[in-house]
C-alpha cells in the first residue's frame, strides 16, 4: 500500500535515465551506422515499425489477452501455476508472433528489395520500435511521474487521476515504488540484447524468405529465438534469481546471433533475389 510521504528514490531515477541515454544513443548510432553501411529504403524501416506496432503491440497482447485473462480460468491456471510451463509458453507465444511478424513484413519489403540492406532496414524498424516505443517511452513516463510523485507527495498523484484510469495508475505507482535503481540498469541492458538479436534476426531472415539462401534457415532463426525468450521468463518467474546470470545469457545469446548473421551476410549477402 502507497502511504502518504512516500517518494520515487534518487537512486531508481538516476537508474532510469541512465537507461533512457544509453538505450537511446545506442539505437540511434548503430541505426547511422548500419544505414551508411547498407543501401536500404525508408519504407522498410516502416515496415519494421508497423510489424512491431501489429504483431508484439497489439496482436501478442490480444493473443496473451486471451488466453491468460478472458478464454479460460483454467488455462490460466495451468500456465501459471507452474513457472516452467510459463516459461515455454512466453518463449513460445513470442518466437511464434516475431517470426510471423517478420515473415509478412519482409515478403511486403521484396518490392523494393535493395538485398542485405532490405533485411537490416526492417531488424531497425522493428528493434528500434522495441527499444524506444517499449521500454525508453515508459521509462521517460516513469520518470516524469517519479518527479511528480517527489514533489506533491504520492496520494496528491493519485488524486489527479480520474476515475476511469486510477486502478491502473495505482498499480503502476506501486510497481514503481517496488523498483529498485538496479532492476531498471538489467531491464535496460535485456533490452539493448534484444535490439541486437532482433537485428541479426531480421537480416538472416530476410535472406532465407528473398531465398538467398536457404529457407530452412528460418527455422535456425526459429530454435534460436526461443532459446533467446527463455531467459526473461526465467528471471520473471524467479527460477533465474541473479541478474549477472540474466545478462551473460543475454550477452551470449546477442553474440551467438551476430556471429550466424555476419556469416550469413558473408556467404549468402551477394546472392540474387530468387523469391
Amino acid at each position: 500500500m502507497i502511504t502518504p510521504d512516500f517518494t520515487i528514490p534518487s537512486t531508481t531515477i538516476i537508474a532510469m535515465i541512465a537507461s533512457i541515454i544509453v538505450l537511446s544513443a545506442f539505437v540511434i548510432t548503430v541505426s547511422i551506422l548500419l544505414m551508411r553501411r547498407y543501401l536500404m529504403n525508408l519504407s522498410a524501416i516502416i515496415l519494421g515499425l508497423l510489424m512491431y506496432i501489429a504483431f508484439d503491440t497489439i496482436l501478442l497482447s490480444i493473443f496473451d489477452a486471451l488466453i491468460i485473462g478472458e478464454l479460460s480460468a483454467a488455462v490460466r491456471d495451468f500456465i501459471y501455476s507452474d513457472s516452467w510451463r510459463y516459461t515455454v509458453y512466453f518463449a513460445l507465444v513470442n518466437t511464434l508472433f516475431y517470426i510471423a511478424g517478420f515473415s509478412v513484413t519482409q515478403r511486403a519489403a521484396m518490392n523494393s528489395d535493395t538485398g542485405v540492406g532490405t533485411g537490416v532496414a526492417v531488424g531497425i524498424g522493428a528493434a528500434g520500435s522495441y527499444v524506444l516505443l517499449g521500454t525508453v517511452y515508459p521509462l521517460v513516463n516513469n520518470v516524469i511521474a517519479s518527479f511528480e510523485i517527489n514533489k506533491i507527495g504520492s496520494q496528491e498523484f493519485l488524486a489527479q487521476a480520474v476515475e476511469s484510469n486510477r486502478e491502473g495508475m495505482i498499480n503502476a505507482v506501486e510497481a514503481l515504488s517496488s523498483s529498485s535503481g538496479l532492476e531498471f540498469l538489467v531491464t535496460g541492458y535485456e533490452k539493448l540484447m534484444m535490439y541486437v538479436i532482433l537485428l541479426a534476426a531480421s537480416t538472416i531472415l530476410y535472406l532465407a524468405i528473398s531465398h538467398r539462401s536457404n529457407f530452412s534457415y528460418m527455422f535456425l532463426v526459429f530454435g534460436m529465438m526461443f532459446l533467446i525468450f527463455i531467459p526473461p521468463a526465467l528471471f520473471s518467474s524467479g527460477l533465474i534469481s541473479s541478474p549477472i546470470v540474466l545478462e551473460l545469457l543475454m550477452t551470449v545469446g546477442a553474440a551467438g546471433f551476430v556471429s550466424v548473421a555476419i556469416w550469413h551476410v558473408s556467404k549468402y549477402g551477394e546472392n540474387p533475389l530468387k523469391f
